[in-house]
């Protein structure tokens, strides 16, 4: 059974057990209002430094904060990069929001489910959950489904490459993060298309 408790700031929400929560209804209907961590804001260079060079340091610069939202200001420019997604523990809900004016090159980003040292104390064995993902707001990319099964999904890695022009995720879009199950992230991605925004591809790989 779900537990749930009563403050003047949230009003009556949920605390434990499965159902649904608050942050659930948050990151179903793309609210920010209630992420009030601090959150990340990521550079570039540290974004390309992190899948150049994944050390434990590197990682940790750019690993998103839950309940929080998080900013990236990776443009795409001179190389790949990642951030990374802390502990996929039940009920952490977080976004990342795009920064950059736009996207100006084609050079991928990775969200990453493991390797940051909270997931890694968790048990390093997030993924994203068995769901379709693709943009909210525009039709012409085509939506991708996540690898394995519904009982045993196994991406934990989601790539996001640009077209430099008519991206459908442009500045201001968010990709919000959710865990309705431990250890399984379910995604919606709330964009803010770059002109036609008809271009641009997810992937959702099994990485390192």
């Amino acid at each position: 059974m779900p537990k749930v408790k009563y403050t003047t700031s949230r009003g009556l929400h949920q605390v434990a057990g499965k159902g649904i929560s608050l942050n659930h209804l948050d990151f179903l209907a793309g609210n920010t209002a209630n992420l009030t961590e601090t959150g990340l804001a990521i550079l570039e260079a540290q974004a390309r430094l992190a899948e150049a060079t994944p050390t434990a340091a590197n990682i940790l610069s750019v690993t998103l904060s839950g309940s929080a939202v998080n900013t990236c200001a990776y443009a795409g420019a001179t190389a790949a990069a990642s951030v990374y997604l802390p502990a996929a523990n039940a009920d952490t809900h977080l976004a990342l929001r795009f920064a950059m004016s736009n996207f100006s090159a084609t050079n991928a980003l990775n969200i990453v489910t493991t390797g940051s040292a909270t997931e890694v104390t968790r048990g390093n064995s997030a993924v994203y959950a068995k769901q379709v993902i693709g943009p909210l707001f525009n039709n012409l990319p085509e939506s991708i489904v996540t690898n394995g099964t519904d009982a045993a999904p196994t991406a934990n890695k989601l790539t996001f490459t640009p077209a430099t022009s008519d991206d459908f995720i442009g500045q201001n879009s968010v990709i919000h993060f959710y865990c309705q199950k431990e250890g399984q992230w379910l995604v919606k991605v709330f964009n803010i298309a770059q002109g036609d925004g008809d271009v641009g591809a997810f992937t959702a790989t099994v990485g390192d």
